[in-house]
């Protein structure tokens, strides 16, 4: 068999093969889609800062297309907690924590993927975080593995979570987590 990088329909091929995610974003693999559709329906702006990392004024997002191209400019436009503030926030309560965590076995479902290994650091989610979350990080981990678990029954797909220590966080924090 003659391999090639560019040999599409190899490619295809491996593409339709089910496979596992061994570490994955919980946060980074949220459709674009679902994001925006979650900030429309609360009628909120999506989080972004003031500037980019070069100074410039930073736009609103207004479109699913902006928002895919804010994720895009991560590290050559915008730092790594202001792009991921965009998800975080979108999942502070019971609710939405349940419904990302569907959205993600959804979208590791449309992966091919069966299983997946999540990384995500309940900090951002829980009322210690100070994104106006009221829960506390047991209830955090409780309700995505809750929403993990809808997720298997609805996409067929396993989901064990990575918890985190978000790099921002004291020494004391840490413990905490």
């Amino acid at each position: 068999m003659n391999l090639r990088f560019d040999d599409t329909a190899y490619l295809q091929r491996l593409k339709q093969l089910p496979n596992a995610q061994l570490h994955i974003h919980w946060d980074g693999s949220i459709p674009f889609a679902n994001l925006f559709d979650f900030y429309q329906r609360k009628g909120i702006e999506i989080p972004v800062p003031e500037k980019d990392l070069q100074g410039n004024p930073v736009p609103k997002i207004e479109t699913v297309e902006q928002l895919h191209q804010f994720r895009d400019g991560l590290f050559s436009r915008y730092g790594i907690v202001d792009v991921f503030k965009i998800p975080t926030m979108a999942m502070q309560t019971t609710e939405e924590l349940r419904t990302m965590a569907i959205a993600h076995c959804e979208y590791l479902s449309r992966q091919n993927t069966f299983y997946g290994e999540t990384r995500f650091a309940p900090w951002y989610h829980a009322r210690e975080g100070e994104r106006g979350s009221t829960l506390t990080l047991s209830q955090v981990i409780g309700h995505a593995l809750e929403g993990f678990d809808l997720g298997r029954q609805k996409w067929g797909v396993t989901v064990r979570p990575i918890i985190c220590i978000n790099r921002e966080n004291s020494p004391e924090n840490a413990e905490k987590i």
